[in-house]
Order: structure tokens, then C-alpha cells, then sequence
């Protein structure tokens, strides 16, 4: 079986765990033509402009039957593996494109790889290479906070290539998708932990749910902008203001 085919029936598997049978039913459409001629480009043009592929998204507001935790671990599996099948459809048979590929979300660094007893560590890095952790900033008394979901969005980016590469050289898509929604990911606890705790060593309150404020809870400025954290790995962990913070106007030094 062809990674590609493997790809197809885990969205399928992975849309019907979440309750999306419409879509799961267009997969399957994809799967039936594949299987009967070899055929792979219905998948391959669904993707790109509205209403295709590349627009659908798990989330609760979708109607999607998942958690807001399980929504970010799961949503991370299944827009990795939209970018499986979108790619592998060009041509599902060519075994170099398919090592590209997987290798393309090998090389995706992962700090919390770092951590002791974490099952999920490819490639260590200094730090991270995605847009880090989002928080809201007072620019007037630095007042900041943010949510559980940002900090489940931001493991999730950070963990879910590393589980997927895993599971694909074990041929253990489905299981995969099953153990994420079970939450049963080795070390994901301690990795929480230290993401919580770099965060309140910087004074930044974790609140329950996402509030967003149009003035700041603790002075009353209406200066409130988004602030994201790179987390770093060196003596320990840590967290180091995002490179690209400059964007939402703050000064390049800010910390």
C-alpha cells in the first residue's frame, strides 16, 4: 500500500472520529478512484480556491465533535495530513516524492524533544521555528496573558510532525490519530508543565478560556497587541520574545 492510499484512509478514519461525514465521504470518493484505476487527481485538484481542501479545518465551531484540546492536537494531525496528500497526489507512486516529503516534516525542529521521557524527538533545536506562543501585552504596563488552547495550539505545532513521521515509518496512521484523541501521548504532561511554567516565570496569567480584551484588566489601557514567546532550550527551558514581534509594533528588545 502506497503512502498515499495510507493517507487517504486515515483522513477518512480521522473525519468520521470527529463526526464530518460529509467530508470523510469526498475522501472516500478520492480513495474509490484511486484503488479502482490508479487515479489520484480528483484529490489533487480539490485542493486550492474556496470551498476545497485546503479550507476545511477541525474545529468545534464546525461542528466537529472534539474537546478544545483534543481540537488542537487533532487539528495539527489533520492539516499535516492534508499536506501528505495534496503533495503525494502529484504522483502517489513515485517513492522519491513520498521520502521528500516525510523527510520535509522530519526536519521540523522540535523543542519540547528536548524534555526527558518525550516519545516524539527527531531534531533538537535552540529554538523553535514556529510562531511561538500567543499572548495579549499591555504595551502601557506589560500586564500579559493568554490561554490553555494557545498552549495546546503551540505543543501541538511542536509535537504533532515528529508523532506523524513516527507513525508513518510504523504504518501507524490510524493508531495514531486514535491515541491523539484518546490523549494518550507519552510525556505530554510534562511537556505542559514546562510550557506553564516558562510562562509564568514571565508573568504571563493562563486563563481557562481566550478573552479578548479590549482593555488591559490590570490599567486600563486600550493598548492591548498581541506578543508571542519562542520557547528555548539551552541550561533548561525558557522562553525568548518571538523574532518577528516587531510586526504587532513592538521594539525588536522587548522581553
Amino acid at each position: 500500500m502506497t503512502l498515499f492510499e495510507q493517507t487517504l484512509i486515515t483522513m477518512e478514519h480521522l473525519l468520521i472520529q470527529v463526526n464530518a461525514p460529509r467530508w470523510a465521504s469526498r475522501i472516500r470518493e478520492d480513495l474509490e478512484l484511486w484503488r479502482s484505476k490508479g487515479d489520484a487527481s480528483q484529490h489533487r485538484v480539490r485542493y486550492g480556491g474556496h470551498s476545497t481542501y485546503s479550507d476545511w479545518v477541525i474545529h468545534r465551531q464546525n461542528g466537529h465533535d472534539v474537546s478544545e484540546t483534543q481540537q488542537a492536537w487533532i487539528g495539527r494531525v489533520f492539516s499535516q495530513l492534508q499536506y501528505l496528500g495534496q503533495f503525494l497526489a502529484e504522483d502517489p507512486s513515485d517513492q522519491r516524492l513520498e521520502r521528500k516529503h516525510v523527510n520535509a516534516i522530519a526536519g521540523t525542529r522540535s523543542v519540547l524533544g528536548n524534555a526527558p521521557a518525550m516519545e516524539w524527538s527527531l531534531e533538537t533545536a535552540e529554538r523553535s521555528c514556529g510562531e511561538g506562543v500567543r499572548t495579549e501585552r499591555c504595551a502601557d504596563c506589560a500586564y500579559s496573558e493568554t490561554s490553555r488552547m494557545e498552549v495546546e495550539t503551540f505543543m501541538a505545532d511542536d509535537v504533532v510532525p515528529g508523532l506523524l513521521v513516527s507513525a508513518i515509518r510504523r504504518q501507524d496512521l490510524i493508531r495514531l490519530v486514535d491515541r491523539v484523541l484518546a490523549g494518550r501521548i507519552k510525556g505530554v504532561g510534562d511537556a505542559r508543565r514546562i510550557v506553564l511554567e516558562a510562562l509564568r516565570s514571565e508573568n504571563v496569567d493562563v486563563t481557562a478560556t481566550w478573552r479578548p480584551r479590549d482593555r488591559c484588566p490590570a490599567c486600563e489601557s486600550s493598548d492591548m497587541r498581541v506578543f508571542r514567546w519562542d520557547l528555548a532550550y539551552g541550561a533548561g527551558f525558557q522562553l525568548l520574545p518571538w523574532r518577528y514581534n516587531h510586526t504587532a509594533g513592538w521594539q525588536e528588545t522587548t522581553g
